[in-house]
């Protein structure tokens, strides 16, 4: 399997917390919008999909392993399209039921 490229979107920047905040508080994410809506209209539209009839961008939320940082990736990942000659032999019946006799 090989190493999917890396997307991170350049509108978003992650801050550690402040001291003295709540464990439960992970950082700070700032989104410049008007650098989100330049990178939608540009390589970022790439990964626009639909939902229930609306436009997203899903992003993978990871820390990163050498310092803990918090990063937001892309998530490049797609389905496999089938071929309908594919769907058709996965739905094809079989004269083999599974059984061991």
């Amino acid at each position: 399997m090989s190493e999917e490229k890396k997307v991170f979107c350049p509108a978003f920047r992650v801050f550690a917390p402040r001291d003295g905040r709540p464990d439960f508080i992970l950082g700070t994410l700032v989104i410049d919008v008007n650098s989100l809506f330049t990178w939608l209209k540009g390589e970022g539209g790439q990964y626009i999909t639909e939902y229930q009839g609306n436009k997203q961008v899903k992003f993978e939320i990871s820390t990163n392993k050498s310092d803990g940082r918090i990063n937001f990736k892309v998530d490049t990942w797609k389905p496999t399209v089938k071929s309908p000659e594919e769907i058709a032999m996965e739905n094809a019946p079989s004269d083999d039921l599974g059984l061991p006799f």
